[in-house]
């Protein structure tokens, strides 16, 4: 009876270190594949767009910073999220299938809500030219906004797909009232 025992305590320890140290396994590959996912939208999308703003920033009296060169890089990046969310993204089976949807709406979020900020505020390149929509220069607390906004994907993106909370970035009226805003500081 004592050597059944033993058989069976050893069998039910082997179960569970077994079924524990899948688990953590499970865990470790499944924070692997979404940190490469993260890492991989980050440099595609984020730090591209990142270099956009900060190459502005620093020459000030240097090339402006367009909102058209802005309109055509967002718009190729919402165009490959999309393609990437309605192609690749719906047919995964995985563990992690849903951090990687919640990451991709999210980086298209914020992408459209960079494209919307610069969209509606912007200075004009010459006053006494023609209004040419396509040469309107991207004011610079508009660019740091952007960047603030970029910077603080890497934290953002990890609060918004651990459903820590369910709020894409900004809305139309959090836009405006941050145009507002942008307006009273240069007195206008």
């Amino acid at each position: 009876m004592n050597k059944i025992d033993s058989t069976i305590i050893a069998t039910v320890i082997t179960l569970i270190v077994s079924f524990v140290v899948m688990l953590v396994y499970r865990k470790i590959m499944k924070f692997y594949y979404i940190r490469r996912f993260l890492r991989a939208y980050e440099n595609d999308y984020i730090l591209s767009l990142r270099n956009v703003f900060e190459m502005h920033l620093k020459n000030n009296d240097g090339p402006y910073l367009y909102k058209d060169e802005v309109n055509k890089s967002v718009k190729k990046m919402i165009q490959e999220l999309s393609f990437s969310r309605e192609k690749e993204l719906n047919f995964l089976s995985s563990d992690y299938s849903f951090e990687f949807i919640r990451i991709n709406s999210y980086t298209m979020a914020l992408i459209g809500n960079i494209k919307k900020l610069c969209e509606n505020y912007y200075l004009f390149n010459d006053l006494s030219r023609k209004f040419d929509e396509h040469q309107s220069i991207i004011d610079q607390e508009i660019v740091k906004q952007c960047l603030k906004m970029l910077n603080n994907f890497d934290i953002e993106v990890k609060k918004y797909y651990k459903l820590k909370f369910d709020k894409i970035i900004l809305n139309d009226t959090e836009i405006s009232e941050m145009i507002k805003k942008f307006e009273l500081d240069l007195g206008k």
